[in-house]
């Protein structure tokens, strides 16, 4: 469900994902946002990451758990500051890609409506997972799940990727409002095509 992912040496696009046809310029976009990780050495971080978690204590990282998921998690607090405190470094080492993804998908000659179109994707997919979510479950599981602000708040905190609206609204603070409607937006020449 990851639609494209990399590693320091391959990026690799789930075939699912190519199944939807995305444009040209929206493959473009994510390809060069997996490359910048590569680029930006977070496969690397990421370890670094996990031998700095392991030496932080609950105690030095308490601030991060609001108190009505400290109260509802007791048992668990350990774990979740642990996955809060890596979510805020995920979150940080998406936000970075997507702008040096983004400048180089315009420097090879993407049009920005494909960046556009692969945030609108990702926001579609996480409604109709979250519908296909709440449609297994019953009716009480369901009222229940949609009254526990403690639970969708653990899932905000401990969530690996910002949330598409947010990682846009990101792009636009870098590149103008609506920058996918500008036509003059490119950082150097486009790439000859065959």
């Amino acid at each position: 469900g990851m639609n494209a992912f990399a590693t320091s040496t391959t990026v690799y696009f789930e075939q699912c994902y190519l199944g939807k046809k995305p444009s040209d310029d929206e493959l473009m976009f994510v390809a060069a946002h997996e490359l910048a990780h590569a680029q930006l050495s977070h496969s690397n971080q990421y370890h670094i990451q996990e031998k700095v978690e392991r030496k932080l204590s609950p105690v030095d990282l308490g601030q991060l758990v609001p108190k009505d998921i400290r109260v509802a998690n007791e048992t668990n607090i350990p774990t979740v500051v642990g996955q809060a405190w890596t979510s805020q470094f995920n979150k940080e080492q998406e936000q970075e890609a997507d702008l040096l993804g983004t400048q180089t998908a315009l420097a090879a000659g993407a049009s920005p409506l494909g960046i556009h179109e692969a945030f609108v994707r990702m926001a579609k997919e996480r409604d109709e997972d979250e519908r296909t979510r709440l449609a297994a479950m019953t009716e009480t599981k369901r009222t229940i799940d949609q009254k526990n602000t403690a639970r969708q708040q653990l899932d905000r905190l401990t969530a690996s990727h910002p949330e598409p609206e947010e990682r846009l609204k990101a792009l636009e603070d870098a590149f103008g409002d609506k920058f996918w409607e500008r036509t003059d937006l490119t950082f150097g020449a486009p790439c000859p095509h065959p």
